[in-house]
This record gives C-alpha cells, structure tokens and sequence, in this order.
C-alpha cells in the first residue's frame, strides 16, 4: 500500500486547527489508514490504495477536517471558463487516445507545496495510475507553454527536445533507448510506429506521455501557474486524477481554469467538477451494520465523510465528491456511514445461530491445485472478474456469445463479467511482456455465465487456467503438467482434438472427464499472440473445477 509523508504543522494550517502528533496518531486511523510512525513534526502513514484521493497532505487535510466536524459535508470547486485549448490530432487516437487538461493559477510552491505535489504525482502513478499504463500526469510551468496545444502521435525521429533535468537534445527514440525514464516506461508505447507528443504553439515540444515532460517546462522558484495534462487509456481514470491534482492545488488557494479540448468532431472542458449522485436506503445500510439509525442521522454521518445527503423518506439521495474514484455502489456508502460513526462503537454480538466452521472442500482442492503448481515452477496471479468484450471476443478470434454484462460500467474497459479465464490471462500477458521470460502462472478463479436455470439468472463457477510462456512453450510440456495433476487429483481424464479459432490447428483438445467436456488444452494461435501484441509462444490449459471436484 502507498506511504506518504508529510509535516504536521502544514497538516493542521490546512486542517485550521492545531493537533497536537499524539492525538493525530489516535484520529488518522479512524479515518481508515496505518500509522507508520513520526518524526520531530514528520508524520509517515500507509494509504488504501481504493482513496487516491488521500495520496497528498491537502486531500488527507480536507478527508479530516470533515471527519472531525470542522467542515462537514461537500466540498464545491468552481472552474473558471477560458480560451485555453488544446487540440487532439486524430493520429494519437490509436496510440493514447484519452486527454484532459486544466491551468491553474495562484500556486504558493511552497517547500511544502512542492514536495507534496510531487509525491502526488508519484503516488497516483504508481497506484490510480497502474504505473503510468492508464494514465500519466503531467506539470508544467504555464510561462513556458504556448496555447492552442496540440495533442498527436509523432514519428519518433521527427523532433528533438531536452527531456527534463537533461542537457541535450533527444528523439523520443534515443530517450526510450538511453534516459532512465524512457527506459523504465518503453514498454507502454514502444508498439507503436508514432509516439504521443504534446507540442505548444511554437512547435515546441512540451511533453511526451507517458515518459518524461521537456526541460522547457520545468517548474521554477518563480512559478505560480501551472499547466497540467493528462493522458492516458482510461477516461474514467484520466478525468479523476486530474480532478485529484487540481482540487489539491485549490486547497492551498489557488484557481483552476478550464481547457478546451477539441478533436475535430466533438468539444469538453476540463476539469469536470460535476456531482453525481448515488441512493442509498437508509433500511439495506442499517440491516448490514446491525443498527437502527435514523435517515437524518446516516445523512449525518455522511457529511462527516465529505457527503452531501437529501432526505426522502427511508431513502437518501447522496452527492459524491468529484475527487473519489471509490464510491461505485450502495455498499461503499455503506462502509463510509461505518467509518464515521468508528467500528470501534459497534457492539459486539453473538449470531443467534450455532455453527462449526470447516474449509468447503472445492477450496481445500484448490489449494492443494495451488501448491502443486507452485512445486511445478508456475506463479499465482490475480486478475479481476471484470474485463471488456474487445478482449473477451476480438483479440481471441471469437464469435460473440451471451455473457454478463453491467448495466451502468464506470469504465469500457471493465464492462463485462469474464465467463472463462484464458482471455484475462493473455492480457495478463500482454501487460507484463517487458519482464523476463519463461513466465508460467496459473489463477483459480470465479467466472460467470448466463443461466436460466439459477434463481439469480447467472451461474458462478470456479475455474483453473494455467500457462506456459517462453520460446519452446508447446502442447506436450502443458500436457505433462496436466497429465500429473489429474494423476495427484486421482481423476481419470480424456482428449478430443477440436477445432478452435483461438488456437493453433490440430494443438488443441477439449478436457473430458465422466464423459463431459470440462476444460481445453492448446497452442495460442498467432492472430491472437499478435492481438495482444505477443511475440513469444504460449501454451494453456483451463479446467472447470466445479465439474470435476
């Protein structure tokens, strides 16, 4: 989890009031972090990496002053309407296709200013951000830059520029080559014939997402405006952080302005302070808390977590601060109403049931599947059960099928329920290309299909996907694996050579066990390994664990 620092006396200027370290170390964990300890008036804590939000002394100041009644409820930000513009060149589209922008004026860096800023930037990289591959942040000092800016892919040998705390000039291909930025992050868009560039007006570059801003730029002692760009793959993740980094800039007194983002076909302003609102009923919150709290009481407790809340009847309409990347239904509400009234105010009580507990015996299998791989030389990964029907159908060369959709997806990128695991385990893949091969994992993990049959209208199974990849990956290596694990299962098992799009012709096989199709082995076709932008063999077995355990 993320750690920041940050010095007590800025805290409580921000807060506006004084805290004495010891009573901060009673509070702060209240409010859902770890005390990591202190210094003199320096203050270290570990964040939840689902609060971004938190990840600067200006936004864990404004989280706190609501927490503890000093400013209760939602914070307003206003945008100043101007003429700044910056222009989306079609030919970035295909490579880092979403951008948001903001000037913001009246900046007191400060020692403490600064420092915060940056590790801002820093922590919502590495976390919002997932290293920078959603989305890259970048600042600028306003005196340098040159409106309208313009936003498109360039060829990589095309300009040069001095990228920041450089002396000389680079192309964008010397500096993926040669800077230890551009080294570290070539991994994000080396695939691509033309790399990202945002340039100003005078043809200057000023920055080249999503590695390193131009020398050009750099803030100053003397800097008070800023610029501040946001690009990335993700439009839910690229419109929060920026909203993240200027809200935190506005707690320190300064002024945000909007940019006027044009592609040709469509105008925004940014950022986007908007409110949306969730319901809430005041019955589910209380049923899961075991409590009996009031619609103006919950309403309460929300504003003390920086809530707004109207009352109608059992059911509350609540207005979500534009800065929170984390209330995606009733239930976080839920754990806020928690957060504020303290968990350690809940009565402990015993369940009116008597039960003894034991592990269900499809987990005690799968850990045994766990740890037979892992002698195996294969690595567990995780992936989450949402995923998108581009990687799902198009990147595997498959027909589309019915599958569990959501209704209302915060981002396109996680749209709909995976209903197997190979497609979430080449992106996995994908994702991790620019690590050292082999690379042979496995995940046990939920999927979800469509079923008429269940009362709720899905089933929910539990599958076992696990692959080699390296240059000599094939069907016998996986099949040997395979072959000892049904023998260490003590399940009996049998192959039928099929035909599938995903894979390689006559290298793949459907599972049989009891006579029923249970899982596939196979050789990844090279339309897919080139799909995902693969360029080593991989081979992978899935089981259905719920058939066969």
């Amino acid at each position: 989890m993320p750690v920041i620092s940050f010095d007590r006396k800025d805290f409580c200027k921000l807060v506006g009031k004084n805290y004495s370290k010891e009573k901060l170390e009673e509070l702060l964990p209240m409010l859902g972090m770890e005390w990591e300890g202190s210094e003199g008036d320096e203050i270290t804590v570990e964040v939840f990496p689902n609060r971004p939000d938190l990840l600067s002394v200006e936004g864990l100041a404004r989280a706190f002053r609501s927490f503890v009644g000093l400013r209760k409820g939602l914070m307003h930000y206003k945008v100043k309407e101007s003429n700044y513009e910056l222009h989306v060149n079609k030919t970035v589209k295909a490579v880092r296709p979403i951008v948001a922008a903001a000037v913001v004026k009246g900046v007191k860096l400060t020692s403490e200013g600064i420092r915060s800023l940056m590790q801002l930037q820093e922590k919502l990289h590495i976390t919002h951000a997932r290293n920078r591959a959603k989305a890259a942040i970048g600042v600028h000092d306003l005196r340098a830059v040159k409106f309208p800016v313009t936003y498109a892919a360039v060829d990589p040998q095309s300009v040069k520029f001095i990228p920041l705390d450089g002396s000389r000039m680079m192309t964008p291909e010397e500096i993926l080559a040669e800077h230890p930025k551009g080294i570290k992050y070539a991994h994000l868009i080396n695939k691509f014939t033309a790399y990202p560039m945002i340039i100003g007006a005078d043809n200057e570059v000023l920055s080249f997402p999503p590695i390193i801003n131009s020398e050009l730029t750099k803030l100053r002692p003397k800097t008070k405006d800023l610029f501040i760009d946001v690009t990335g793959t993700c439009e839910f993740t690229v419109n929060k952080a920026l909203n993240i980094v200027t809200t935190s800039l506005i707690e320190r007194g300064a002024k945000a302005c909007s940019v006027l983002i044009h592609d040709g076909l469509s105008k925004k302003h940014t950022p986007n302070y908007d409110v949306e609102t969730m319901d809430l009923n005041v019955s589910y919150c209380n049923s899961l808390l075991g409590v009996d709290f009031s619609p103006k009481r919950v309403a309460g407790l929300l504003a003390n977590m920086g809530f707004d809340a109207k009352i109608k009847e059992d059911t509350l309409n609540v207005s979500i601060p534009c800065y929170r990347t984390d209330i995606l239904h009733p239930i976080d509400l839920v754990e806020e109403v928690a957060i504020a009234y303290g968990y350690m105010n809940f009565k402990a009580e015993l369940p009116q049931i008597n039960t003894i507990g034991k592990e269900l015996p499809v987990e005690a299998a799968a850990n045994f599947i766990r740890d037979f791989l892992i002698g195996n030389g294969f690595i567990e990964v995780i992936n989450w059960d949402l995923i998108n029907e581009d990687v799902l159908f198009k990147k595997m060369n498959a027909k589309k099928r019915p599958i569990v959709k959501l209704l209302n997806p915060k981002t396109s990128e996680y749209s709909v329920v995976r209903d197997y695991l190979t497609p979430v385990i080449l992106n996995y893949y994908s994702q991790n290309k620019h690590n050292d091969y082999p690379q042979n994992i496995f995940e046990i993990g939920r999927v979800m299909k469509l079923d008429q049959n269940e009362s709720t209208g899905v089933l929910e199974e539990l599958n076992l996907c696990f692959a080699t990849a390296h240059s000599t990956s094939n069907y016998s290596e996986v099949k040997g694996v395979l072959d000892n694990l049904m023998k260490a299962l003590k399940i009996k098992y049998s192959l039928k050579e099929v035909s599938n799009s995903s894979f390689i012709e006559g290298r793949v096989a459907e599972i049989f066990v009891n006579k029923e199709a249970v899982g596939f082995i196979g050789e990844i076709s090279p339309e897919v390994l080139i799909n995902f932008d693969l360029k080593i063999p991989i081979t992978i077995c899935e089981i259905n664990l719920s058939k066969i355990l």
